[in-house]
């Protein structure tokens, strides 16, 4: 993988994030406020790009709607991808 262009700061807000989401109690109000931090850049979409490459977290997104990540194209065409290797 090509060295990262993401700030160490939004880097470590993206593994929160993806922590997050993984948890057992990981509510819709949650996930509502991980897509207000994606709205805040692209950077912020990359970081968590990287995350799930990084650790092969499809399973953190595989239960939201492509729907809803349309507004984030980066993680939508990685959900995209990585569903379409899975079938």
């Amino acid at each position: 993988m090509a060295e990262s262009k993401v700030s160490d700061e939004i880097a470590e807000e993206a593994i929160t994030w993806f922590t997050r989401l993984r948890a057992d109690d990981v509510s819709d109000r949650d996930r509502e406020r991980f897509f207000d931090w994606l709205r805040l850049g692209r950077e912020h979409q990359e970081a968590f790009v990287e995350i799930l490459q990084l650790w092969e977290g499809l399973g953190v997104i595989r239960d939201m709607e492509l729907e809803d990540l349309q507004p984030f194209p980066l993680v939508a065409s990685y959900k995209r991808r990585a569903e379409s290797v899975r079938s």
